[in-house]
């Protein structure tokens, strides 16, 4: 599973957003279902334009040869366009003609829990016992609010400077190296796997063997792992069209 991220986007023109926010981050990012749901079908349509103009260049190869090797030649274009994008720090083709990129929740959690705990320590020690309680309204005393500015100010200077200077939609870190990597074995890796085993399965015929060979057990295992698969795509869509948050299990 990957480990936990999530788009978000700029923001759009017309919207006015504080230069410099009293709310501790990380703030709460809501980005368009429909934008997610468009980029998803962009990136599809964009890798079968890609596909069909990269199997062009083998159509004076053997039609038997270039069908053995479909598989292969799908997984090297998928590469090819995961390591001009996700590897180098961007988003897929069709999220970033929606606007929208990856940003490392977890990483951003980790960094605002720290900077949180700044500014509270720097607020008791000014004499306001729940500085960090009173971040989000400066409303009350001159002491209070000198007691929050100065914890936020000591934040601002221990902590990553995207962790402020107001909320544009596209503060926050990028997807670490584990994440990458993770992205890369989920939808590179396997899709490619899936469909060498059950080309393979297809071939030795395992689903005409006995019930009691091994064969026809693995048959039934493929079939199993690949309703259950369809049935997380379809919870997970529902999930996602309630929160707004995750396109993929995998993703979460």
């Amino acid at each position: 599973c990957l480990p936990r991220s999530k788009y978000v986007t700029t923001v759009q023109p017309g919207h006015c957003l504080p230069c410099c926010s009293t709310q501790l981050p990380p703030w709460t990012l809501k980005v368009l279902r429909s934008s997610q749901l468009d980029a998803q079908r962009l990136d599809a349509e964009l890798h079968t334009m890609l596909q069909e103009q990269f199997m062009n260049i083998f159509k004076l190869f053997q039609p038997g040869q270039v069908s053995s090797l479909a598989p292969e030649l799908s997984t090297l274009l998928s590469f090819l366009v995961y390591w001009l994008s996700i590897w180098q720090g961007r988003a897929s083709p069709g999220s970033e003609l929606m606007n929208l990129r990856y940003r490392n929740e977890r990483a951003m959690d980790q960094a605002a829990a720290a900077a949180a705990h700044t500014a509270d320590t720097a607020g008791k020690a000014a004499g306001r016992p729940a500085a960090s309680a009173a971040a989000d309204r400066l409303q009350s005393t001159p002491a209070v609010a000198t007691a929050v500015e100065a914890g936020l100010q000591q934040s601002m200077q221990q902590h990553p400077l995207w962790l402020h200077g107001g909320r544009t939609g596209i503060e926050g870190p990028g997807l670490s190296q584990p994440q990458k990597l993770g992205y890369a074995f989920a939808f590179v890796a396997m899709p490619y796997l899936w469909v060498r085993l059950t080309r393979y399965a297809v071939q030795q015929e395992w689903g005409q063997d006995p019930d009691d060979r091994w064969g026809s057990m693995a048959w039934k295992l493929l079939r199993g792992a690949d309703a259950a698969h369809k049935l997380g795509m379809v919870l997970n869509l529902w999930v996602f069209l309630y929160q707004g948050k995750y396109r993929w299990v995998l993703s979460i």
